[in-house]
């Protein structure tokens, strides 16, 4: 009822004034309180739901690829095939899904610890386009809020 009774408003602006585009933005800059409530909470709900998906996939679904690549690639130095591991993940679905992000995890320890490694050797500005965790002046999870999903996905 409320969102009927905004339309008309709207919309005998609209043939007063002259312009619908110049109306519609004073009407929203002068809508209902509750409006500006509803817009205020749909726009945290898709921060928190964005950062959420980000965590899910940096945390959880980035480093089980990992695993599941290093596993893949080393077959031959355990002298294993595809079918074996097909035969293991039947078998024990969550027991590998496990080992898959805990390798992968402690891949993506070891290329941090390697990086940070590489920037105490050397110079400061030859490593300028990678993040460094030790700046104090880098906060993750604002970039997590404040960068764009298209740009994390283009990472």
């Amino acid at each position: 009822l409320l969102a009927l009774a905004l339309f008309v408003r709207f919309l005998l602006q609209c043939t007063m004034d002259g312009g619908p585009w110049k109306v519609a933005k004073a009407f929203w800059r002068n809508a209902h309180p509750a409006v500006d409530l509803a817009v205020g909470l749909a726009r945290r709900g898709l921060t928190c739901t964005k950062v959420t998906f980000l965590l899910f996939v940096e945390v959880g679904v980035f480093p089980s690829v990992c695993g599941l690549w290093l596993d893949l690639c080393t077959l031959q130095l355990s002298d294993a095939t595809i079918r074996d591991r097909q035969v293991l993940w039947q078998e024990a679905i969550f027991t590998c899904s496990f080992l898959y992000w805990l390798v992968g995890m402690l891949y993506i320890l070891s290329i941090s610890l390697f990086l940070t490694m590489l920037r105490e050797v050397l110079r400061s500005g030859v490593m300028v386009l990678m993040r460094d965790p030790q700046d104090p002046l880098y906060n993750p999870f604002q970039d997590l809020v404040q960068v764009p999903l298209l740009r994390h996905a283009v990472r």
